[in-house]
Protein backbone atom coordinates (compact mmCIF):
# COMPACT_ATOMS: atom_id res chain seq x y z
CA UNK A 1 0.00 0.00 0.00
CA UNK A 2 1.44 3.24 -0.92
CA UNK A 3 1.26 5.99 2.01
CA UNK A 4 0.71 9.73 0.94
CA UNK A 5 3.30 12.62 2.58
CA UNK A 6 2.06 15.33 4.34
CA UNK A 7 3.44 18.25 3.52
CA UNK A 8 6.29 18.46 6.30
CA UNK A 9 7.42 15.40 5.05
CA UNK A 10 7.67 16.00 1.55
CA UNK A 11 9.39 19.05 2.06
CA UNK A 12 11.98 17.37 4.73
CA UNK A 13 12.32 14.91 1.84
CA UNK A 14 12.85 17.49 -0.53
CA UNK A 15 15.27 19.74 1.60
CA UNK A 16 17.48 16.36 2.31
CA UNK A 17 17.37 15.48 -1.64
CA UNK A 18 19.02 19.02 -2.17
CA UNK A 19 21.78 18.47 0.70
CA UNK A 20 21.96 16.25 2.96
CA UNK A 21 24.98 16.66 4.91
CA UNK A 22 23.25 19.71 7.40
CA UNK A 23 22.54 18.58 10.47
CA UNK A 24 18.90 18.42 12.05
CA UNK A 25 19.16 21.76 13.89
CA UNK A 26 20.23 23.93 10.51
CA UNK A 27 17.20 21.57 8.55
CA UNK A 28 14.75 22.68 11.52
CA UNK A 29 16.26 26.26 10.84
CA UNK A 30 15.04 25.80 7.23
CA UNK A 31 11.75 24.24 6.90
CA UNK A 32 10.89 26.45 10.53
CA UNK A 33 9.70 23.99 12.79
CA UNK A 34 10.88 21.85 15.69
CA UNK A 35 14.30 19.93 16.24
CA UNK A 36 12.23 17.43 18.14
CA UNK A 37 9.80 17.33 15.01
CA UNK A 38 12.71 17.18 12.74
CA UNK A 39 13.45 13.88 14.67
CA UNK A 40 10.52 12.34 15.08
CA UNK A 41 9.35 12.67 10.67
CA UNK A 42 13.16 11.15 10.28
CA UNK A 43 12.18 8.64 12.10
CA UNK A 44 8.81 7.33 10.42
CA UNK A 45 10.07 7.97 7.42
CA UNK A 46 13.05 5.75 7.74
CA UNK A 47 10.67 3.10 9.61
CA UNK A 48 8.16 3.03 6.86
Amino acid sequence: MREHLDLTDRRLVKQLSQDAQPGINRIAEILAISVPTVRSRLRNLLDR
